[in-house]
């Protein structure tokens, strides 16, 4: 029994390890663009709005994908979902690092958008699978919610060096050779048998009776306002990473120190996420993380947007503060759906993530364009934190508190 348990801990975290290091890969194509921004709008004449566009048409694919990336994942498993995508994201990599033009980098942002799409959905849907019914869940997710972050200090930090050596097409090129680095480690070491309760391996005919609830809406209320929260938080968590860089420069930092005070935004999320985790493991109330992190980030966007100096401090407590809300979000959609419907709860929140992350940096590159400043985006973007938090009030009576794992039922 002892072998079996220590046996079954190994594949646990091989499965941690693996979906940490896909996740990554996602933060660090998604997060691709913005240290090399200014470089890209000035070799191809670009305006903000079209900067701001070219993040943002990552996320585009998955406002249609993410439903069926989600019942594709469910049906086939992670695994070959995973490879699919990491495959896509690394091709739609490449063509971005080899364009010329507008058009040619927003179709490969396009197409590493299609991959990236199920990166997240079949990551989260792992780890609840693997650690469901175990008490280390909650700090499970916490150590996966950094992933993305790390992925984005790589970005901003490394990126921002090596676009000043290399230009930005170079750059994008190695980001798109790493990926698929990561594409061979997951092919070798990941392995989760898919669990005879979800619909691929029970009855064929349950699929449809699933597919009839989900058009019904049945069960899924408490995801949609949850993912709703998400997406309104998202949207403004990747405006201020697609621009701080600039704006870093333009009250007077060099580039270099642009891109690291950018990438400080998520180094908070290596220690405050498996903290969070652990956290929300022990004591539960999980929407009102929600609720006090949203205020709080809005106080924080407006001091940052207004302040004539002293813009460390502010960025060292906001990387705290925004390390919070993902791993809480990510927490709770198991607390609300049952593990045969955890890759369309997910899919769900994609497509409300995604939908965030496509319509905030254009909306914000569009104040700049208009106003010449950034004072508007960041009070829309603190706007936006302080709604996810109103948002995320509406949760309290759904969540019931004897579902935080770890926990006996009452």
């Amino acid at each position: 029994m002892e072998i079996n348990n220590q046996t079954r801990s190994n594949n646990l975290y091989s499965v941690l390890i693996m979906v940490f290091l896909a996740t990554a890969a996602y933060g660090m194509i998604l997060q691709s663009i913005p240290p090399l921004l200014t470089a890209i709008i000035g070799d191809l004449k670009l305006s903000h709005a079209q900067g701001g566009m070219l993040m943002s048409l990552f996320a585009l694919p998955g406002i249609f994908l993410s439903l069926p990336g989600g019942l594709l994942a469910d049906i086939y498993g992670p695994k070959k979902i995973g490879l699919f995508s990491l495959l896509l994201m690394a091709i739609g990599t490449l063509i971005v690092g080899t364009g010329s033009s507008f058009a040619v980098l927003a179709l490969g942002r396009i197409i590493a958008g299609a991959g990236g799409t199920s990166i997240v959905i079949i990551a989260a849907q792992s780890i609840a699978l693997a650690f469901k019914d175990d008490k280390r869940l909650g700090l499970a997710m916490g150590i996966f919610n950094f992933a993305v972050p790390t992925g984005t200090m790589f970005s901003h930090i490394v990126f921002s060096r090596l676009v000043l050596k290399w230009g930005w097409s170079n750059t994008t090129l190695a980001s798109a050779l790493g990926c698929l680095a990561i594409l061979l480690f997951f092919w070798k070491f990941f392995h989760l048998e898919t669990p005879a309760s979800l619909p691929a391996k029970a009855n064929p005919g349950q699929r449809t009776d699933y597919l009839e609830s989900f058009k019904k809406g049945k069960g899924y209320r408490g995801v949609w306002i949850l993912s709703a929260s998400w997406m309104v938080f998202i949207g403004a968590k990747m405006s201020l990473f697609t621009f701080a860089p600039e704006y870093f420069s333009i009250v007077g930092y060099d580039y270099a120190i642009a891109g690291l005070l950018t990438g400080v935004f998520a180094m908070g999320s290596i220690v405050i996420s498996p903290v969070t985790g652990i956290l929300l493991g022990r004591t539960g109330n999980a929407e009102k993380y929600l609720i006090a992190t949203g205020v709080f980030l809005s106080v924080l966007l407006m001091l940052l947007g207004t302040a004539s100096g002293g813009h460390i401090p502010l960025v060292i407590v906001i990387s705290i503060a925004v390390a919070v809300f993902p791993v809480t979000a990510f927490f709770i959609v198991p607390m609300l759906l049952p593990a045969e419907k955890l890759g369309q709860g997910y899919g769900i929140f994609r497509i409300c993530e995604n939908t965030g992350i496509l319509l905030w940096p254009v909306l914000i590159g569009f104040s700049y364009d208009l106003s010449g400043a950034y004072f508007y985006g960041f009070t829309i973007m603190s706007a936006s934190f302080l709604g996810a938090a109103i948002i995320a009030i509406v949760l309290i009576p759904l969540i019931k508190k004897p579902s935080v794992p770890g926990k006996p039922d009452l």
